[in-house]
């Protein structure tokens, strides 16, 4: 006789498509379903992450898919390598992008003058910061100079 307190184990019946519970147990440890059973998943406009989880950990691999160029689209390799001379007149327009926006828009250049913090004279240890620096207070400064002047203020 069963007491109140017992119940009997929820029977889950195995489906590829099914609840969490119903795909783990359709899977029982093959590599084959899970995978099966990730590419599936994985292939849903909303996957459930529980189940994606618990697929790796069954031994799926996630799938890969390759990325082609659109027709019409340049790969880097076939943009350089195949035409040196178009190579270089996207060097030279870079050149003539950057010179613009030096000239009209007051453009800092990111290359650091000589490299050296004008406090400390310690080489800049980071050009971001340096750069920061230059806009905030005039002058190139590596990091430990900047957060000293900035925590002096």
């Amino acid at each position: 006789m069963a007491r109140e307190g017992d119940r009997q184990p929820k029977s889950v019946t195995p489906s590829i498509s099914g609840t969490i519970e119903e795909v783990l147990a359709y899977v029982d440890g093959d590599l084959t379903r899970a995978q099966e059973a990730y590419d599936l998943e994985s292939g849903k406009s909303k996957p459930r992450a529980t189940l994606i989880n618990s697929l790796i950990q069954a031994g799926a691999k996630p799938t890969v898919t390759p990325v082609t160029p659109d027709e019409g689209e340049v790969t880097p390799a076939e943009s350089t390598a195949d035409s040196p001379s178009e190579g270089s007149a996207a060097v030279a327009a870079d050149k003539e992008a950057e010179q613009l926006l030096e000239e009209k828009l007051g453009a800092v250049p990111i290359a650091i003058e000589n490299g050296t913090c004008e406090t400390c004279e310690q080489p800049i240890d980071d050009q971001e910061i340096g750069l920061l620096s230059r806009t905030r207070f005039g002058k190139w400064q590596c990091t430990k100079c900047y957060i000293a002047q900035v925590s002096n203020k």
